[in-house]
């Protein structure tokens, strides 16, 4: 895409003949017309086979656009990606941690470039040049909400993630809302004095892993294959879900903890939460991700979850992701 080159993504699966068989296509499946990228055939197998030797990505040439199962290539449930163009919010009350996880992820791995911007300048630089914003863990009290909520209603894609989320809240652009956990201690029991930093700390989550079921036809679930999505936690943010049935795509089981330890009250709270949800604002979306989907750079389960977000959150139908109330 940053060499001009249309991509459309499916976002309904397919049969089609490739070659003399019939292969199965799920959702999620890129598409590339040649005869609308611009480019010669040569040329762009060229630069299609230097993709693959990186990411290591199936590429099939077709011959028909007509499907022998399900939708044909020239449907609308094919749909045109726009290049992402990104802003990380960086700098003073920013997590420099995670901030530098999704730096990693974006321009070492997927060389995918992006804005750092500090939380302070927003109120004087042009958003429209970015169609997502990305903010991670942190404090963002110099941020100015009137104009991300502004720029979001205007059709941008707001990504947040761990306390971002409560920002976005409070700030009236996201509708996500929390689990509240148990108190440990109950005001009828007597507890020595000295324990209370024992019985604190061990209501803090230090690391856990956890098990996520997803819906694999939501934008943001496309690529997943396995039962479950490992996810990486590290705070105590527990999402109900969403009152809209369609946008929750992620969310925690019964009994969702895979590795890890986290105490009884933060079990509870996990279980049956929501890991992923959408809501919107005017015309632009905001995807909540409750916990650090790039974890030390390596966490690559997650990480296709976030790059969904930034790739496919645009495709992600506001029908089915208008605020319900």
């Amino acid at each position: 895409m940053q060499k001009g080159v249309m991509v459309k993504v499916a976002t309904q699966p397919f049969d089609i003949a490739v070659g003399a068989t019939s292969r199965h296509f799920e959702y999620g499946t890129l598409l590339i017309p040649i005869q609308q990228s611009g480019w010669t055939r040569s040329a762009l197998e060229e630069l299609l086979n230097k993709l693959l030797a990186s990411y290591h990505t199936p590429i099939h040439q077709l011959t028909t656009g007509f499907s022998t199962s399900g939708v044909d290539l020239g449907s609308s449930k094919f749909v045109t990606l726009a290049k992402p163009q990104v802003a990380l919010l960086t700098g003073a009350g920013v997590n420099a941690t995670d901030a530098g996880e999704v730096w990693h992820l974006l321009d070492q791995r997927m060389d995918i470039p992006a804005s750092h911007v500090e939380p302070s300048s927003v109120k004087r630089i042009d958003l429209d040049r970015y169609n997502a914003i990305i903010m991670v863990g942190g404090n963002y009290s110099e941020l100015d909400k009137e104009k991300v909520k502004a720029w979001v209603q205007q059709g941008g894609t707001l990504i947040v993630l761990e306390e971002a989320i409560n920002w976005a809240v409070q700030s009236g652009i996201s509708n996500a809302t929390f689990k509240r956990v148990k108190s440990a201690t109950d005001s009828t029991q007597f507890r020595a004095y000295d324990t209370r930093d024992e019985v604190a700390g061990a209501q803090q989550v230090r690391g856990a892993i956890l098990g996520a079921t997803y819906d694999p036809s939501h934008p943001l679930a496309f690529g997943y294959r396995q039962n479950e999505v490992s996810l990486f936690k590290a705070n105590r943010i527990f999402m109900e879900k969403s009152k809209n049935p369609y946008q929750t795509p992620f969310v925690y089981g019964k009994q969702p903890m895979q590795s890890g330890w986290m105490s009884k009250e933060n079990r509870e709270a996990a279980a049956g939460s929501a890991a992923v949800t959408v809501s919107s604002l005017g015309s632009g979306r905001v995807i909540n991700i409750a916990d650090n989907p790039n974890f030390r750079a390596y966490w690559l389960g997650g990480s296709k979850l976030f790059l969904n977000a930034i790739f496919f959150g645009q495709v992600i139908d506001l029908g089915g992701g208008r605020n319900w109330e």
